[in-house]
C-alpha cells in the first residue's frame, strides 16, 4: 500500500486473491508473482525457511495459529 488512501482497494484486491486461492481457480505462486511487490515475488512468494520471530510481530502471530496448507486472511503487517 503506498498511501492510506488504497487501503480500502487494497484490502478488496487481497481478499479476492485469498478467496480465489482457496477456492482453487488460481493458484498461489502464480498469484504471488503477479501482484506480491515483496521480494520473493519472482520466487512464486517462497521465502525458504525462516526461523520463528524472523518476520513482523502481526505476521508472527498469524503463522503460530497455521498449520502447513492453511491459508490466512490479509494481514497487515508494515
Amino acid at each position: 500500500v503506498d498511501g492510506p488512501a488504497q487501503d480500502a482497494e487494497i484490502l478488496e484486491l487481497a481478499q479476492r486473491l485469498v478467496r480465489e486461492i482457496s477456492e482453487k481457480r488460481a493458484p498461489f505462486p502464480q498469484v504471488a508473482n503477479q501482484f506480491s511487490q515483496g521480494a520473493a515475488a519472482a520466487r512464486g512468494g517462497d521465502l525458504d525457511w525462516i526461523s520463528e520471530g524472523d518476520l513482523p510481530d502481526p505476521l508472527n502471530e498469524i503463522i503460530a495459529t497455521m498449520k502447513d496448507g492453511d491459508l490466512s486472511q490479509p494481514v497487515r503487517s508494515l
